[in-house]
């Protein structure tokens, strides 16, 4: 079987390569699914063949997963091997042949100027999540990266200071609107963080977003939490990444050059911010038909009148 032991030692050694908290808890995800199927087979980490890699793909894909979801556990199960592989742990790479299945990138749906202000009212009964909400619907946050700030990258600055995927760094304007909803939040941090025992090694005064007891607040319970609210607010299609994409798509609308838009969301490839543009020009598209419509409905009328 695959021991917890070793995975524990893969994760470390992707933190130190600097993956990000988020990747790391989605290979843990993975690699616990694979330890579970071995398990239950009764197989050693040596054991797994190309058959029962196969097997345990195929198994995967029949719960019913997203070929996103399916194409992150081939990832994450071929890197452990790999690692396993260097360590001289295995001799063979039994996910190596598996390819990625071909993604369909659906537009991102806007959100309507309604949904914006209603969904901001839900949100605002919670500080942090009303924070939380303006950087992800106004700065184009990531979840992660929004859960990820500390106070130093908001302290005493201007801008706020983003680390996004592959540690990159961006900085983006410390804008006024934010900054009402920003000293709410921080004068209730402040307060849970006096409450807080001052004995729990899990207590993080670094960072920005807190639960109660005063740990940094997971990736998955503000995803969580939001959810919630978004649920309230009529709006169960939306995620956090959503409110990025809203973001995004407003920005295009507005005539904001592609690149100022790949430097705003942290793309390292023009590339991805693509799928902005394709949107945009499909609206165009619509509405020009929509144009093309009235204007004909008006002439038939015209043309009615007149016999």
């Amino acid at each position: 079987m695959i021991s917890a032991t070793a995975i524990a030692q893969f994760l470390r050694y992707l933190k130190f390569n600097g993956r990000s908290p988020l990747t790391v808890t989605n290979y843990h995800y993975a690699l616990e699914h694979l330890r579970n199927f071995c398990e239950k087979r009764k197989l050693e980490v040596q054991d797994v063949t190309s058959e029962t890699a196969l097997d345990f793909i195929e198994q995967y894909e029949n719960e019913g997963k997203s070929v996103a979801s399916v194409n992150r556990m081939k990832a994450s199960v071929n890197g452990l091997y790999r690692y396993l592989l260097e360590t001289c742990i295995v001799t063979k790479l039994p996910f190596a042949a598996f390819r990625h299945g071909k993604l369909v990138r659906r537009p991102p749906r806007p959100l309507q100027e309604p949904e914006r202000d209603r969904l901001l009212k839900t949100l605002s009964f919670r500080p942090d999540l009303y924070l939380l909400g303006l950087l992800y619907l106004g700065k184009g946050l990531r979840l992660s990266e929004g859960v990820g700030l500390d106070l130093s990258d908001i302290e005493g600055r201007q801008t706020i200071r983003v680390v996004g995927k592959g540690s990159r760094v961006r900085y983006l304007d410390r804008t006024e609107d934010l900054e009402p909803a920003l000293q709410s939040w921080l004068a209730e941090r402040d307060r849970i963080l006096a409450k807080a025992n001052p004995k729990s090694k899990r207590v993080d005064r670094r960072a920005l977003f807190v639960n109660k007891r005063g740990w940094r607040l997971s990736a998955r319970r503000a995803e969580g939490l939001m959810r919630d609210r978004f649920d309230e607010a009529g709006l169960k299609h939306l995620t956090p990444h959503g409110l990025r994409h809203a973001f995004a798509k407003r920005l295009m609308d507005q005539g904001t050059d592609i690149r100022t838009v790949q430097e705003l969301l942290g793309h390292k490839n023009v590339a991805t911010t693509q799928i902005y543009t394709d949107v945009t020009r499909e609206d165009m598209r619509k509405a020009l038909q929509r144009e093309a419509v009235g204007r004909s409905t008006v002439g038939r009328s015209a043309s009615d009148r007149s016999r």
